[in-house]
């Protein structure tokens, strides 16, 4: 074989073996990076206002209304009704504290004496109010449904006003100035109850309460009584989640 002949045979098996794709050039790799770093989302501010709530109430049941007669308060008891509101803050899912004010229904009362031809009659209101700080122990839910526990601690005020007319046998008479003093007393409540949450910032509750208003004392003429006063009654409550 001639020499040209052996050299154009390599020439194309060179060709051959360059085109083939054992030979091919391999591509080229984009370079690799580390991942970028990951920062840790800073905490959410909490929100101002969370876990606070307002709340209005009403309530009716037996109001211990006593009349005055000559021979001091009597033991009469008569359905009343009070209205009040207040604001509280609620811990957890079982505790919640808040302070409330109540207005309650006043009691009008009328007594007459006659003594030594003389007859002495006071007649007036007794105004009522109280401010207490509630403590509540939520037991657990149960189809919507929390029963509660409760008690409260705080102050009553007691606002009389009056009026005394004294009469001779004749006819006469003449209105005395001045009203009975007022006082203000330690009270105590005890409740429990039950509720239930509409939305996620309205819970509505119905429970039997229990509210001790202390002592409280007037006189007429020349004679003093004092009696403690009570009420029991059922409530129904609206509170608000301010957040």
């Amino acid at each position: 074989m001639r020499a040209g002949t052996v050299a154009r045979l390599g020439f194309a098996a060179l060709i051959g073996m360059a085109a083939s794709p054992v030979f091919a050039r391999t591509p080229t790799l984009s370079p690799t990076y580390p991942p970028a770093p990951v920062f840790a989302e800073p905490d959410a501010d909490v929100a101002v206002g969370t876990g606070w709530y307002l709340r209005g109430d009403v309530s009716y049941g037996d109001d211990d209304r006593p009349k005055l007669s000559p021979l001091g308060f009597d033991h009469r008891s008569a359905g009343g009704y009070a209205a009040g509101g207040g604001v509280g803050y609620r811990f957890n899912s079982m505790l919640r504290v808040d302070v409330t004010g109540d207005y309650l229904q006043p009691i009008d009362y009328a007594t007459q004496i006659t003594a030594g031809g003389v007859t002495t009659r006071q007649q007036g209101s007794l105004n009522r109010y109280d401010g207490l700080v509630n403590g509540y122990l939520d037991i657990g839910t149960w189809y919507g449904v929390t029963p509660y526990v409760g008690a409260g601690l705080g102050f009553a005020v007691f606002d009389p006003s009056a009026s005394v007319t004294v009469s001779d046998a004749t006819g006469l008479s003449a209105i005395q100035g001045g009203s009975p003093r007022g006082s203000t007393t330690f009270a105590w409540a005890a409740m429990a109850g039950l509720s239930y949450a509409l939305t996620d910032s309205v819970t509505v509750d119905l429970g039997y309460h229990h509210l001790d208003l202390g002592r409280f004392g007037t006189s007429v003429g020349t004679s003093s009584y004092s009696r403690n006063f009570t009420r029991d009654d059922v409530k129904f409550g609206i509170r608000y989640a301010i957040d």
